[in-house]
């Protein structure tokens, strides 16, 4: 059985948090999952109470302004609609560039708030001396108490992954909160258009 030929919307996960020579010698079956699907997925680390409902008040976003970030915002409009007190529009910027973009970023993020029907928080963070993209938003949503992170990952598939294989893959090692990832291939997005 396949996600696919159940006509599923969404993989749900539970990852291992295996690190490590124990990760390379096993691999990620989530990592090999995320980079092979085309639906979403959404990895959640394992709880100690399995009775006790998981609850997503806090979504963060990540986006970059590019079309590629903006897929996963159908799937954060959703979720916040019926179950998210609080999202969070999150853009990190490249330190080199941040003060130019700054205002323009400030515009896209205030267009994309304006879709939603609940209030929405405008984040722009850029990475401190020695700190990398995931590490912000890492520090981030622990600061602010996120209970679920959501980004869209480019990949083109073998061995040439895009962000899943950085920031996404990174910040998936890293958590123990659960991420929404929405994969988009860059073959499956020329066919469709």
């Amino acid at each position: 059985l396949t996600a696919r030929s159940l006509d599923s919307d969404l993989i749900v996960m539970s990852t291992h948090g295996l690190t490590g020579v124990r990760r390379l010698l096993l691999g990620s079956v989530a990592g090999q999952v995320v980079e092979r699907s085309s639906l979403p997925v959404l990895l959640v680390r394992p709880v100690p109470d399995a009775t006790r409902p998981i609850c997503f008040d806090h979504i963060v976003v990540t986006l970059d302004g590019s079309d590629f970030a903006e897929r996963v915002l159908p799937y954060v409009q959703t979720l916040a609609h019926h179950c998210a007190h609080r999202v969070t529009l999150l853009h990190v910027a490249d330190a080199e560039h941040a003060p130019d973009l700054a205002p323009q970023m400030g515009q896209y993020l205030n267009r994309i708030a304006g879709a939603f029907d609940g209030p929405v928080v405008i984040a722009q963070q850029q990475p401190q001396p020695g700190e990398n993209a995931s590490q912000v938003i890492i520090n981030y949503c622990q600061a602010h108490d996120a209970n679920l992170l959501m980004l869209a990952t480019r990949g083109r598939g073998g061995l040439q992954r895009a962000l899943l294989g950085s920031v996404a893959d990174s910040i998936v090692r890293q958590v123990d909160f659960p991420v929404f990832l929405v994969p988009i291939v860059e073959q499956r997005l020329a066919e469709a258009g």
